[in-house]
C-alpha cells in the first residue's frame, strides 16, 4: 500500500501492515498517523518533516524503534 497522505488512509490499514517505509512528511496529521504505528519518539516525529531526498524511516517486525535509512539515487547508479 502506498499513499502520499497517510492521514487519508483508514487507521486499520496503517496498523495492519507489517513493514512501513515513510519518507518526508510535513503535515502534522500525516506525521501523527504514521508515527503512532511506527513507534516514533519525539525526535523521529520532528525529524520526519526535515528528511532529505532519499532518506526515510523504516519499521518492520522485530524492530523496537524506527530506523533512519538512506536509499540509493538510481539516477546516479545508472
Amino acid at each position: 500500500i502506498s499513499d502520499q497522505t497517510p492521514s487519508a488512509l483508514a487507521p486499520e490499514v496503517i496498523n495492519l501492515t507489517g513493514t512501513k517505509l515513510a519518507f518526508q512528511l510535513v503535515a502534522n496529521a500525516d506525521r501523527e498517523a504514521i508515527g503512532g504505528a511506527m513507534l516514533f519518539g519525539q525526535d523521529e516525529y520532528d525529524n520526519i518533516a526535515r528528511l532529505r531526498t532519499g532518506e526515510a524511516y523504516l519499521f518492520t517486525k522485530g524492530y523496537y524503534a524506527p530506523r533512519l535509512i538512506k536509499t540509493i539515487n538510481i539516477h546516479e547508479v545508472l
